[in-house]
């Protein structure tokens, strides 16, 4: 069952050079991304997408996006973990 699962892969015409597919997909699936990999302790566990120093050297959060729950974030987080901070 397995081989004949992995065969589908093989069989579909699938544009590899995205992704998931073009437009909105990408971005949706990028920002995911970004957001667990943002996820940590040293962090507070906020959700955002990107961090910059502020004027006074502290660390400014942009972008707080905290639409769904933390348990998705986590769960992609513990996905991506085995393949490093690249």
């Amino acid at each position: 069952m397995l081989l004949a699962a992995l065969s589908t892969l093989f069989l579909c015409s699938v544009d590899k050079g995205y992704l998931h597919r073009a437009g909105r997909h990408n971005w949706e699936s990028v920002q995911n991304l970004t957001i667990a990999e943002n996820l940590s302790p040293g962090h507070n566990f906020r959700l955002f997408r990107w961090l910059e120093p502020g004027p006074d050297g502290a660390p400014a959060y942009h972008r707080m996006y905290s639409r769904f729950p933390v348990g998705g974030y986590a769960l992609v987080k513990l996905a991506v973990l085995p393949f490093g901070n690249d």
